[in-house]
């Protein structure tokens, strides 16, 4: 057994000791797993992950990369952890409003994805989470040459924003997002789970096939990842779905239908997820179709 840092653990086995046929992704079922693959788990500050390698690995070699699985995920967790007040989420949430707030690599990346699925959804998906609290009138600020402000939707936004809400969101341009820096213009918090688990994903991916491990198969926050070696899903409809170095993510939309989507990578397939979930069937099929995105809907078209 390996323990990870910061109270987390991570254990290391041979999957013929588990009894492992349940969904681990609704919507989704395991393969059979082979009785020499090595299973690990863990978890980050908000969800969990499993991982499943190949036979050629020793205890030591599986209790090094346990703790680099976990290093790496905790570093993200120090970047992207809205559960950790020190975190650059965190520390942007909690800005003075019209102050200048400085964004690292990894927050302006997420910060992209949300735009990217806001815009992609003509504004059905909002960034803003609820509830918000928002104690007084926003001040507003001039839009700046080359900045993005990240708004709430026009469903969303009809709600009205009354003092002192706790049901409210945010006003349409609560952010103002410049690249390097950002500028809040009211209080808010940033719907950042789908995007941070797509990014997670490709994490671990890359973290796995840098330690020279192709041979692999994964799921974390409800993205599953497979490596070199094809695997075989039964999907909630009952249909069945080999993967080979892509993602699968599972999801449903406004109008109660699920469907799968198929990526080359965890963040690709969490942006389409964010987006599809908003769209009824008719217009998600469109945008589909016209993105070249790989999604199988519940009856079983693509």
């Amino acid at each position: 057994m390996a323990v990870a840092p910061a109270g987390k653990t991570l254990v290391a086995l041979c999957l013929s000791n588990l009894a492992v046929g349940c969904a681990l992704l609704a919507g989704v079922q395991w393969p059979s797993p082979s009785s020499v693959d090595h299973y690990m788990a863990g978890v980050t500050d908000d969800t969990g992950y499993h991982v499943s390698l190949g036979k050629s690995h020793t205890s030591s070699r599986l209790d090094a990369l346990g703790k680099m699985i976990s290093d790496r995920l905790d570093l993200l967790d120090q970047q992207l952890s809205p559960l950790r007040p020190d975190s650059d989420i965190s520390r942007l949430s909690h800005a003075p409003l019209l102050s200048s707030v400085a964004i690292p690599p990894a927050l302006s990346h997420v910060l992209c994805q949300l735009i990217r699925a806001q815009r992609l959804s003509h504004g059905a998906f909002t960034p803003y989470l609820r509830p918000a609290t928002v104690p007084h009138s926003p001040p507003w600020a001039s839009p700046v040459s080359g900045s993005t402000r990240i708004t709430a939707s026009s469903q969303d936004n009809s709600n009205s924003q009354t003092a002192g809400s706790m049901s409210a969101l945010p006003p349409a341009h609560a952010l103002l997002y410049l690249g390097n820096h950002a500028i809040p213009l009211a209080p808010f918090r940033l719907n950042l789970i789908a995007a941070v688990n797509g990014l997670r994903a490709d994490t671990l991916v890359h973290l796995l096939k840098s330690q020279g491990i192709s041979h692999f198969w994964l799921e974390i926050g409800g993205i599953i990842m497979v490596g070199n070696q094809p695997r075989t899903f039964t999907l909630g409809n009952g249909d069945r779905l080999t993967l080979q170095n892509q993602a699968l993510l599972h999801g449903e939309n406004v109008s109660g239908d699920r469907f799968w989507i198929v990526s080359l990578s965890g963040e690709a397939g969490a942006l389409q997820q964010e987006v599809l979930s908003r769209l009824a069937t008719t217009a998600g099929h469109k945008l589909a179709s016209a993105r070249g995105w790989q999604v199988r809907w519940a009856n079983g078209s693509w």
